[in-house]
């Protein structure tokens, strides 16, 4: 049983001659095949993936204990997301969203869908970016 911080994953262990093989590992949802090196990531830290939402009126807000995301992206509606078992939200601020969880690849996948809702565009900057990411701005039409 490997645990961390909110979630559990549950893997039975195969020993190969020296080295140790995952076989299958069984998660919340069902189950799902990992490699090792994923696997020694999982027993010793939690995965983060922040985000960060540029723009005037542009605001995230998580609710039920991080399983619910709501966006407020300038369209005439909120945008909810589901998160998934294996992962939580949290908002440090109405700007900032940190996606957290033990499993690498559902992180960074629903990081991912919460950037798809609006991508940076490319003359102002404005939408949803990774902390770490660097938008490189195009030149805007020139006037005669």
């Amino acid at each position: 049983m490997i645990k961390g911080g909110l979630l559990s994953l549950e893997a039975r262990l195969h020993p190969a001659g020296s080295s140790v093989v995952i076989i299958r590992c069984s998660s919340i949802d069902g189950d799902i095949s990992l490699r090792r090196p994923q696997a020694i990531n999982i027993m010793e830290a939690q995965f983060f993936r922040f985000l960060k939402i540029v723009g005037v009126g542009f605001k995230a807000r998580a609710e039920s204990e991080g399983r619910l995301l709501f966006l407020k992206l300038g369209y005439s509606h909120e945008v909810e997301l589901s998160v998934p078992p294996a992962v939580r939200v949290f908002c440090f601020k109405p700007n900032i969203v940190c996606c957290t969880g033990i499993d690498k690849q559902r992180v960074h996948q629903f990081a991912a869908a919460v950037r798809g809702c609006k991508p940076p565009e490319v003359y102002k900057g404005k939408g949803i970016m990774y902390v770490d990411e660097v938008i490189k701005k195009k030149q805007g039409k020139k006037s005669k």
